[in-house]
């Protein structure tokens, strides 16, 4: 899906691309099986709409270490010149709330969730996109 601004309620446009050859699932390498499908499906976005940013589910960088997940390999594959920022209802690894990168998003309890949204990003700052994620319509 797409939106022009992050307080829209609906998309303005609604995207399906099929991916003939999906790898498998390796453990470890979730990006291997998801990036390709990502990439293809930007591809298109991109005809229509200049891509300010992308927003998916899941984590940029998986812990303090610095390891990357699918946003630091969607990231690169863009030639780090689109922000990805991605989000998730767990942390990756339990109690790493304050590690650099990864936030609890602003304004959960008023969407009435118990459980924090964790942000990480990659191209851009990670407070600035916990705030434009807070700032998205819907439940988060």
């Amino acid at each position: 899906m797409l939106f022009r601004g992050w307080t829209d309620a609906a998309p303005t446009w609604e995207l399906i691309v099929p991916v003939p050859q999906v790898q498998p699932y390796q453990p470890g390498e979730f990006y291997r099986r998801e990036l390709p499908c990502l990439l293809a499906l930007l591809e298109g976005a991109a005809r229509l709409h200049t891509l300010d940013a992308v927003v998916i589910d899941g984590y940029v960088t998986l812990d303090a270490g610095g390891r990357t997940g699918l946003g630091a390999h969607l990231f690169a594959a863009l030639n780090r010149q689109i922000p990805v920022i991605e989000s998730a209802n767990s942390s990756h690894r339990r109690g790493e709330n304050g590690v650099s990168g990864f936030g609890p998003c602003p304004g959960r309890d008023a969407c009435g969730s118990l459980n924090p949204l964790f942000v990480t990003a990659a191209g851009t700052d990670v407070a600035q996109a916990t705030a434009q994620t807070a700032w998205m319509a819907g439940d988060r």
